[in-house]
């Protein structure tokens, strides 16, 4: 027996000039929806951190920029 899909989204999301922050959530159901980490990206330099819950710390990214892909 395999294991079952896990499905992704994203909650709460904050969009100012400055910033950009959200929650990850996961669910095995698509009924019961658990916080997995949030999101903090800086507009300005470009700085990111990616807290996991239940985590100290957390994951630093640069973001840049790019054109539409589509």
């Amino acid at each position: 027996m395999g294991r079952d899909d896990t499905w992704f989204r994203v909650a709460r999301p904050t969009v100012n000039e400055r910033e950009i922050e959200y929650t990850i959530e996961a669910s095995r159901d698509k009924k019961q929806w658990i916080s997995m980490s949030r999101v903090s990206i800086n507009r300005i330099s470009g700085q990111a951190v990616d807290w996991l819950i239940r985590e100290h710390g957390g994951t630093s990214y640069n973001c840049h920029l790019e054109g539409k892909k589509l």
